[in-house]
């Protein structure tokens, strides 16, 4: 670091990482000085922080900002991709550099935010990509000069871990799928049809019926395109995110369950029209924790005009008061909070669901 001072006075810090970067800066106030000039020049612009650099490069969309090993094309970035970018940066850059000054931050103190992410756990490729989202967000900014220096060009990342096991279903696992959770969902083309082509989920969601064959000889399907959304909401189509090669072969069962889809026919209206009359009808549920018992009685007009509803929990509460004063006489010994907490413990043996519903209990001790 040094100062240079004018003759009013006022004086100028030249500070930087690099030393030619300070002799640099050193050298033009220097000369400045010589030209006569009474007074010093006007302040620089203030250094730009990760969070500048980090904002102006996803405004502008995430550009390529330099030529890569494999492409010297530019490339337009997706919106996901664009959403998954803010979402790295806000979780992990931000919170550690995002306030620090980029030309006063050295190539170590960034290492250390992704020695942080590696602590807490996570995937290599998980910060492969921060590190190279932040990359090209420095190099962006350097090309623009909003910055001299890229801290992040010389980053050494933590050690790759080992590649997690891969998993795939059982025979026995596939034969549950088919016969027991597929039938039982409304959807079970969908699920057949991802099962059996190993399709991505927005693959398989985005697929449309031009793309499908099941008419011919070899029935086959192509995927040509899937959904894209950001947070949950539809953006529309868009190319796979891997392209493939030909068609995919249809296994019976898909053609099967997509011959069902093909030719369903959708109802004037998704109910039966019942004319109202007057009436009583009563029902019993069995649930885990008890019979549920209701019975409601409507008028000639199809309005109710009276209702009686009996969970589990009332027909169980005599019983849960009984057990409840038997089990505080043997837990006398314990505090109060302790023993409201086991009384509670009891109750929900009986309800587990009275702790959601509702402040079930309000205990008051008066020891003697």
């Amino acid at each position: 670091m040094a100062w240079v001072r004018f003759p009013d006075g006022s004086r100028r810090k030249v500070e930087r990482i690099e030393r030619v970067d300070a002799e640099r800066d050193l050298q033009k106030l220097l000369a400045q000085r010589a030209q006569g000039n009474g007074s010093a020049p006007a302040s620089r612009l203030r250094l730009a922080t990760f969070n500048d650099v980090l904002d102006a490069w996803v405004a502008a969309g995430c550009p390529k900002a330099a030529v890569s090993r494999n492409s010297r094309r530019a490339r337009t970035k997706s919106a996901s991709t664009i959403a998954t970018i803010g979402y790295l940066f806000d979780g992990h850059v931000r919170p550690s550099i995002g306030g620090l000054r980029v030309d006063r931050t050295g190539t170590e103190r960034v290492e250390r935010a992704f020695r942080k992410m590696a602590d807490a756990g996570y995937a290599t490729s998980t910060i492969d990509h921060t590190w190279t989202y932040l990359n090209q967000a420095c190099l962006y900014a350097l090309r623009l000069g909003t910055i001299r220096t890229n801290p992040a060009a010389d980053v050494l990342l933590p050690e790759a871990r080992p590649a997690r096991t891969r998993k795939s279903f059982t025979i026995d696992e596939v034969v549950t799928l088919l016969r027991v959770a597929i039938p039982r969902d409304r959807r079970p083309a969908l699920w057949v049809t991802g099962l059996m082509c190993g399709l991505r989920p927005g693959e398989l969601v985005g697929l449309r019926w031009p793309h499908v064959d099941i008419d011919s000889a070899e029935p086959a399907i192509t995927v040509a395109e899937r959904v894209s959304e950001i947070g949950g909401r539809y953006l529309g189509q868009a190319e796979p995110k891997t392209p493939r090669k030909g068609a995919i072969g249809l296994h019976p069962l898909v053609v099967a369950a997509l011959r069902l889809i093909d030719g369903y026919e959708r109802p004037e209206r998704p109910f039966v029209p019942i004319e109202p009359r007057a009436a009583t009808g009563h029902g019993a549920t069995e649930a885990p924790r008890g019979i549920l018992y209701h019975r409601y009685t409507i008028g000639d007009d199809g309005l109710l005009t009276d209702g009686v509803i009996v969970p589990p929990t009332s027909q169980n509460q005599r019983s849960i008061e009984e057990d409840l004063a038997r089990f505080v006489q043997a837990r006398l010994d314990m505090d109060d909070d302790a023993l409201q907490w086991a009384c509670e413990q009891a109750i929900r043996n009986y309800d587990p669901c009275i702790s959601c519903a509702t402040h079930f209990i309000d205990l008051t001790i008066e020891r003697t």
